[in-house]
């Protein structure tokens, strides 16, 4: 679970730099600039909106400058305050019109990911399900051959034929 939620991560960050204009080693490293700034706190509330409960914030916070539990609450925090303000507010237009964009394209490639890999799961049981049925079949042939050579070893030696044949 943790490769997918780094991949995705990771996709997220590279969603947001093509969005914002800005390079990601400037998201994964401390900065106080303002569109950076909002950038990772796009980041981090899109990343949590999308996995709640499967991830810490300390988590989130080593994707972008190894910032603390406390600084992703803080910028979850503020999206949640800059969301209430938005109808008072008409400079933030542009930060929601990036996050709901931004939003909408990881959630549908997310679940894509998502999809396809239970897909691929789904496949990968059924296949080793039908090699687990023909290994028991070869097993009772080779039970069934070796019942049948002794019972042909019997009768042969019964006869008196060599024997050797049937090794």
């Amino acid at each position: 679970m943790k490769n997918n939620i780094d991949a995705e991560a990771n996709y997220l960050l590279r969603l947001i730099s093509e969005n914002r204009n800005i390079d990601i080693k400037y998201l994964k490293e401390k900065c106080r600039k303002k569109e950076i700034v909002i950038a990772k706190r796009l980041f981090c509330a899109i990343i949590k909106k999308v996995y709640r409960d499967k991830i810490t914030l300390k988590y989130i916070g080593s994707f972008i400058g190894s910032l603390s539990h406390c600084t992703i609450n803080h910028a979850i925090k503020l999206h949640y305050q800059h969301i209430d303000m938005r109808a008072v507010d008409k400079t933030l237009d542009d930060y929601f019109v990036s996050y709901n964009s931004l939003f909408a394209r990881f959630a549908k490639v997310t679940q894509y990911i998502r999809t396809s890999s239970f897909e691929k799961l789904k496949t990968l049981k059924h296949e080793r399900i039908m090699m687990d049925l023909q290994i028991e079949k070869m097993e009772y042939k080779i039970i069934t051959d070796k019942y049948s050579m002794r019972k042909a070893r019997k009768k042969a030696k019964k006869k008196g034929m060599d024997v050797t044949l049937f090794i």
